[in-house]
Parts: C-alpha cells; sequence; structure tokens
C-alpha cells in the first residue's frame, strides 16, 4: 500500500465517526434537534414533509432569527394531565425555580410534577394517557425545530374522574375549562390547547357549551392575547357536517376560538373528522407518533385531538416570528386571521374548501401585504363579566345598588376573524335610559372594550352600535340595578346639601328663621329610587311632597319635620329635624341690615328735615326782602 493511500485511510478513519455524528444528529445553524424518538426517526414521520407541515422549511427560517430578539413565549394545554418524567417532556415544560409547575383549573390551585401526571382512563377503565399524547405533539415539534428555550408548555388538569358504574371516566365541565382560559390569559400565554368537546345533541341545559355566558366572556376576553385552539371532534362512523346543528361540535364550533379538523397523509380530511364551515383548518392528525405512558414509551394515533396541538404550535411559531422581525407581535384575533388566511394547500370535502396548516407557508408568507378577503360584519355580539338575575331578570346584568360593581364589555363582530380588525375602533358604546319611546341615549366611547360603572339605577341598556356603510347593526345587554331597600334607622332628616353625608354626620337640628327658605332632604337615599313619593310632615302635619322639601315658617316656636318614603311609617322621633325657628329680625344678617335700614332712615329724615328748614329760611328771607322794596317806592 502506498503513503499516499494509507494517508486518504488514516484520514478516513478520523472523519467517519464525525459524519456518522453529524447522520444521527443533524445540526442547522449549530443548533442541534432531536430527531430520534424510542424506535422513530423524524425523518420518517409523513407530516414532518413538504407537502404537510414542511418542517425542514421551518427550522431553516428559525435559524435565520436573531435569537437575541427572542422572548419565551408559552402554549398552554388544558387536558388530563402531563407525565412530567416522560423523555419528550424534558426542556420544554413550564418551570419556576428550576421546578416543573401548572395549574389544576378543577381546584383552581398551582400544582406540582407528581400531581400534574395523567390520569385519564376510557369507558373501560383503562389508561389513555391522553394529555401526554396532546402535549407530546406539541414537545417534538418543539425539539424539531430547536426552540427548546422559545417555547414552553404549560400544563393545565383540567379533567376529573367520576364512576360511572364500576369504571372511573374523565370528565371535562363548563367551569374547569372557564378557568383554564382564564389562567392561560392571565400567564400570557399565546394559545391555549383544547383537545376536549361535546356534541351539541349531548349537551344537557345546565351545560350547555354552545350559550354558556361564562365561557363567552373567558373566550373573548383571551382572545386579545390567546388564541383559543379546539379539536372539531371525531365520529367513528364518519365525520360530523357543522351545518347540522345537533351535530356541531363545542367548544370548537363556537364563535371565538379557532378549530381544527384532522387530515390524513394524502392531503384528504380524515373520514372520522368533523367538519364544515363551524371549523377553521385542518392539520395533520392521522397516525401521530406522540408520548405514551411510560418516560421512554411511544404509540402512533389519529384524531382531531392530535391535530388541535400542531395549530398551537403555530400560535407561538407567529408570535416567535415577529419578535426577530423586530414587528409588533399580533395578538391572537391577528393569529386567527393569518391563519385563516395562509396560502397553503386545500382540500375539499361534500362542498367544502379546507385550508391545510403548512408551517413553510406560515413562516415565510408575507402577510403584511396579503390581501385579505374580509367579509362585511354580520352582527355584534357582547359578553360581558356581569351576573344575570332569575325570573324576569334573568336576561339582565342584575346587581344591588348599594353593590354596583365595574363591569367590562366586550364586542366581537362576527364572522369571527373575518372582519376588517379597523372596524373595532369604530364600535360605539351607548347607554340607553328611560321608559318606551321616552329614552335617552348617552355615548360612553368607541373600541372593542368597554369598562362601565354604573350611575344610572334602575333599568338601563348598554349597546354596542357599528355604522358599515348604510348599515346599523348593533346589540343590547339589558342591565338592572335594584335600588336598596328603605329601612327606618338607616336615614334621617336633614339639610339638602347634607343628603349624601354619612347618616351619622348629616345635622339632624339647627336654628331657622321667619320668612328664610330652608330646603330639606332625607339621608341615606343614595342608592334608594328617586320614583318613591316622600311625604313631609311638619309638627305631624302633612306639608308637602317631592324628594326635597323646601320649608318657609311664618312665626318662630319649635318645629319638628319628618318624612314619609313610599309606604313606610312616619320617621320615628330619634330621626326627625328639630327645628329652632327664631324672628327674622333676630338673625345677625337680619338685624344688621334692620340697623342699617334704620341709620338710613334717620339720615334720610335728617337731611329731609334740614332741608325743608332751609328752604323755609330761604322763602322767609325773600319775603322780607319784597316788603322793604315797596315801602321805598
Amino acid at each position: 500500500m502506498s503513503k499516499s493511500i494509507r494517508k486518504s485511510f488514516i484520514i478516513l478513519a478520523a472523519i467517519l465517526p464525525v459524519i456518522a455524528v453529524f447522520c444521527a444528529y443533524p445540526t442547522f445553524g449549530g443548533v442541534s434537534f432531536a430527531a430520534n424518538y424510542g424506535d422513530k426517526n423524524s425523518a420518517e414521520l409523513w407530516y414532518y414533509q413538504s407537502g404537510a407541515l414542511d418542517v425542514n422549511m421551518a427550522r431553516s427560517v428559525v435559524e435565520s432569527w436573531d435569537k437575541s430578539k427572542l422572548s419565551p413565549v408559552l402554549i398552554a394545554v388544558a387536558d388530563t394531565g402531563i407525565d412530567v418524567s416522560h423523555e419528550l417532556f424534558s426542556g420544554v415544560l413550564y418551570s419556576e425555580n428550576g421546578e416543573t409547575v401548572g395549574y389544576n383549573s378543577r381546584t383552581n390551585k398551582r400544582i406540582t410534577a407528581a400531581e400534574l401526571a395523567d390520569n385519564a382512563v376510557n369507558a373501560d377503565g383503562k389508561l389513555e394517557k391522553h394529555g401526554n399524547s396532546v402535549a407530546g405533539v406539541i414537545a417534538m415539534v418543539i425539539k424539531e425545530l430547536g426552540l427548546q428555550d422559545y417555547i414552553k408548555i404549560y400544563p393545565i388538569k383540567a379533567n376529573s374522574l367520576s364512576r360511572d358504574g364500576k369504571s372511573e371516566v374523565s370528565s371535562f365541565s363548563i367551569s374547569s375549562v372557564v378557568r383554564a382560559i382564564n389562567k392561560a390569559n392571565e400567564i400570557g400565554a399565546c394559545a391555549i390547547n383544547l383537545s376536549l368537546g361535546i356534541y351539541s345533541s349531548n349537551m344537557s341545559s345546565d351545560a350547555d357549551w354552545a350559550k354558556d355566558r361564562q365561557l363567552d366572556y373567558a373566550i373573548d376576553n383571551a382572545r386579545e392575547n390567546t388564541l383559543i385552539v379546539c379539536a372539531a371532534g371525531n365520529d367513528e362512523n364518519g365525520g360530523r357536517d357543522s351545518a347540522i346543528a345537533g351535530d356541531r361540535f363545542f367548544p370548537a364550533a363556537r364563535e371565538g376560538v379557532f378549530s381544527v379538523m384532522n387530515y390524513k397523509q394524502d392531503g384528504a380530511v380524515h373520514p372520522n373528522s368533523n367538519f364544515g364551515d363551524a371549523y377553521d383548518i385542518a392539520a395533520p392528525g392521522t397516525d401521530i407518533y406522540t408520548a405514551k405512558f411510560t418516560s421512554a414509551s411511544y404509540q402512533t394515533i389519529s384524531g382531531t385531538s392530535l391535530a388541535t396541538p400542531f395549530a398551537s404550535v403555530a400560535a407561538a411559531l407567529i408570535k416567535l416570528r415577529y419578535m426577530a422581525e423586530g414587528k409588533t407581535v399580533p395578538s391572537g384575533d391577528g393569529i386567527a386571521r393569518m391563519l385563516k388566511n395562509l396560502d397553503s394547500a386545500k382540500t375539499q370535502k361534500e362542498g367544502y374548501s379546507i385550508r391545510l396548516l403548512d408551517y413553510g407557508a406560515l413562516l415565510t408568507q408575507d402577510f403584511e401585504n396579503t390581501e385579505y378577503d374580509y367579509a362585511p360584519p354580520a352582527s355584534i355580539k357582547i359578553t360581558h363579566n356581569g351576573e344575570l338575575g332569575t325570573a324576569e331578570y334573568e336576561e339582565a346584568v342584575y346587581m344591588q345598588a348599594t353593590k354596583v360593581q365595574p363591569l367590562t364589555f366586550i364586542a366581537r363582530l362576527n364572522p369571527y376573524g373575518e372582519t376588517s380588525p379597523d372596524l373595532y375602533d369604530s364600535i360605539q358604546w351607548i347607554l340607553r335610559s328611560g321608559e318606551g319611546d321616552n329614552y335617552i341615549e348617552t355615548s360612553l366611547g368607541t373600541g372593542a372594550k368597554l369598562v362601565y360603572s354604573a350611575e344610572v339605577f334602575g333599568d338601563t341598556a348598554i349597546i354596542a352600535r357599528l355604522v358599515y356603510g348604510e348599515t346599523v347593526i348593533e346589540e343590547s345587554q339589558a342591565i338592572h340595578i335594584e335600588y336598596a331597600p328603605y329601612l327606618a334607622g338607616e336615614v334621617r332628616v336633614t339639610y339638602a346639601q347634607n343628603m349624601y353625608d354619612d347618616v351619622s354626620r348629616a345635622p339632624s337640628g339647627g336654628v331657622l328663621y321667619t320668612n328664610a327658605t330652608t330646603v330639606f332632604a332625607l339621608t341615606g337615599l343614595k342608592y334608594a329610587d328617586r320614583t318613591v313619593p316622600i311625604k313631609w310632615f311638619v309638627n305631624g302635619e302633612l306639608a308637602g311632597e317631592g324628594f326635597t322639601f323646601a320649608f318657609k315658617p311664618t312665626k318662630a316656636g319649635d318645629y319638628k319635620i319628618s318624612a314619609q318614603y313610599g309606604d313606610n311609617p312616619v320617621l320615628d322621633t330619634t330621626y326627625v329635624f328639630s327645628a329652632d325657628v327664631r324672628p327674622f329680625i333676630v338673625r345677625p344678617l337680619d338685624l344688621a341690615m334692620f340697623v342699617l335700614g334704620l341709620c338710613i332712615i334717620i339720615a334720610a329724615a335728617t337731611v329731609g328735615a334740614v332741608l325743608v328748614g332751609r328752604h323755609k329760611k330761604i322763602k322767609e328771607a325773600a319775603t322780607a326782602g319784597k316788603g322793604a322794596d315797596s315801602a321805598q317806592g
């Protein structure tokens, strides 16, 4: 063997191990990503390839980002829990002080690793590990893109185990999902993954996922920060069309959420996936390889539950992309609008054109110059955080006047995510008060949200109104503020200027003067109905009626002024006004004016007398002069 050949062999022997390492763990831009999971390599997964999610394209874009501009974003996964010891979750879970933490929305408590464990079981009592599988999809994509430092999973355990005969069945309640959404919004999650739901035909009036007001408000309140991503649901007998009311799957079919169908390797919607206009996009959900039981256990499963987390990752990628590009990070609404206008492949099913999720398109599309095909607003939906009343007030926000709390009203333009975002600035908020045709409208402001502290009590309404061309669309929300009940002992008669003082400080007696008018009112009635008649009594005799009472005594003496509110008894002697009426002449000001007037009169009389005397003397002198002239003649 020649010297040159031996040298070549030595060089080849040296570089082969390096090549082997690079083949086993590919690197891009110096950042490695995991390629092997259990007995699978990511190259084997159909949905990572070009024509599906195109993870290779996405990875190349991610590697071009200036990571110094990135801040970590959170994806909240509200499901059955996560077994944090699974190898797939290493480095991708949210932690505080080095400890993995999450939230139990059933108990409303912060929980740690052991309590986060996935406890889902099916109707046969067998472990399903649903939360592991859903979160595993997210974890694997994070690692494929080398974004472990920039996307974190925040686990929310939202289910409970209830006995159904001999089996334990995992279930989700509306209240638990509401708290999960609120928590995701509170922590600033870019998305919350809800791979759960129920058909409208299976709902009860006590758990109406289609109309629940608290769920409605939680969704709308979170949309500013968080994309609420919901599974469209599956049916083993064939997917259900959302055009059929009883076949709609909730919360995916609600306005305000972003819902995901399941497409398979050939690009067609899976036969078991629900579909229709109530849902927004299709993502890979067939033969998905993900976490299962133990720390090294994996499984391949299908369903919209597995498609949904791919869309949750999409929300995180959009936010990171805009950070890296130094642009304003879009809201949850903005992300929904982008995904609905993604320039990606589409498939057809029973007359529906369905867009397919594609990470490559997501990270390369110029959304600023995308021509959005905005739909005209068809309606306005108002949601709020108020409590509804009962009986005749079951559709009205109901509060006691003494316990009025600020209310937040949010307007949503439908179809959600398809109208121009600029229209929200033109929404007018109006307070309507009065009865019948004699109502008054007061402008409260404009925009998508209104914080309102009631000052007008009784029956009113908050109106959200949008003038769109020649069309006016609006929705109203009735408010009833119940006046405080009148209770003797909580009020007293006092001066009108003291009517809003505390009862203990308001004057209950004083000196009055004849021929001077004093106005009285009742304290403690700030929250009372002003339309209730108040009768006024002077020394037990009816003297007037009205919210205030003007009293002008004509003579001095002691007076007791009392009142009767509606049908309540006359106020007892403890809370009447004791008036010591004196002649007006003794009032200091009146006395001063009297003295001044008397002085003026005396002065005037004196001046008059002087003038009269002087005039008389002049006249007498003139007469004497005439007599002298006559004698000389």
